[in-house]
């Protein structure tokens, strides 16, 4: 893949252990890497986490457009 890659890991996720999507960073072709602590897999059941997550899509999107 040649397109821009953002990869985020929550690292409080038991869905989606961290160390998993740790061997998806580790294949990536240059990613752009977000460990957010405290946070978990369902990030989206709280705005306040939705709007973090959110900071950092529109911080990605403006550096790679």
């Amino acid at each position: 893949m040649h397109r821009p890659l953002m990869i985020f890991i929550a690292l409080e996720d038991t869905v989606c252990p961290p160390e998993l999507t740790e061997e998806i960073v580790v294949s990536a072709n240059n990613p752009y890497v977000i460990r957010q602590e405290n946070m978990g897999h369902d990030f989206r059941h709280s705005q306040k986490e939705c709007n973090i997550v959110m900071k950092h899509i529109k911080k990605f999107l403006a550096e790679t457009s």
